[in-house]
């Protein structure tokens, strides 16, 4: 999380920031916008610094030393069982989400021993396969997955490098399209990712 990015995002009158899988080491760009009266919520799962990000709400296990099973998970899993916790949301929206977080799992190399990482990719597995997300599900099929058969080693090896190399070569906001395309096409999306 970068110090002109947060400045950035205050500046165009964000009103609340919820930062994801970063964050709890970033305590000049976490100042930048709080400076700017902005609140921020992180949820992370990196190692905490020397520093903590100031006057921010801190959402992450290695922070309190948490539970080892909460230690355990990636940040979109540190999220996700804190809404679920929190009972934030209906279970039907938690359970639309469980495939994001099994592919957040799987992009992190998380490890599956722990039982609550496996309970969360084995959930997720089910909902990709079942029905995944409209993006999610063209992807799929241009890279010749049998969809009823997804495991981990097809989001390890072949879709989850697609949606990272996005980032990498040009805007990982066409990832996030992908993931929630709102009114996009998504096939000229998904060509630039395989």
């Amino acid at each position: 999380f970068h110090p002109s990015v947060a400045r950035d995002l205050a500046r165009r009158g964000c009103d609340l920031l919820v930062v994801v899988d970063c964050g709890t080491k970033d305590r000049e760009a976490v100042e930048a916008v709080r400076e700017a009266g902005v609140p921020v919520l992180i949820f992370d799962h990196h190692l905490p610094g020397d520093h903590p990000p100031g006057d921010a709400v801190l959402v992450n296990p290695h922070a309190t030393e948490g539970p080892l099973l909460a230690r355990q998970l990636c940040a979109a899993g540190v999220l996700w069982s804190w809404i679920a916790r929190a009972e934030m949301a209906p279970p039907e929206w938690l359970e639309e989400r469980l495939g994001l977080v099994c592919l957040a799992t799987v992009a992190d190399c998380m490890t599956l021993q722990s039982p609550l990482n496996r309970a969360l990719v084995r959930r997720g597995l089910e909902i990709l396969r079942r029905r995944p997300r409209q993006g999610l599900r063209l992807l799929f099929q241009r890279l010749e997955l049998e969809i009823s058969l997804l495991d981990e080693e097809d989001l390890a090896m072949k879709v989850i490098p697609c949606l990272n190399a996005v980032g990498r070569l040009d805007l990982a906001e066409r990832a996030v399209q992908l993931l929630h395309p709102g009114q996009l096409p998504l096939e000229p999306l998904v060509e630039r990712l395989v």
